[in-house]
């Protein structure tokens, strides 16, 4: 093997590499942004639930009779 080819193969070695860390990264960014979507919906939904339980009197919250 030349020296030249060497040289090519490893730097498409190293561009193959760099790619596929790249393209891992922006995957698990997207991930991120959509668990962080549906948290923060699920949690805005659990506070207005609580701040409704928050209003509610505390007999009515108890059941007291």
């Amino acid at each position: 093997m030349s020296e030249r080819s060497k040289d090519d193969t490893l730097s498409s070695l190293i561009s193959v590499v760099f790619d596929t860390s790249i393209s891992m990264l922006i995957l698990q960014a997207r991930i991120m942004l959509l668990l962080n979507r549906l948290v923060g919906s699920w949690l805005s939904r659990y506070v207005e639930f609580l701040e409704g339980e928050a209003s509610k009197p505390v007999r009515e919250r108890v059941k007291v009779e």
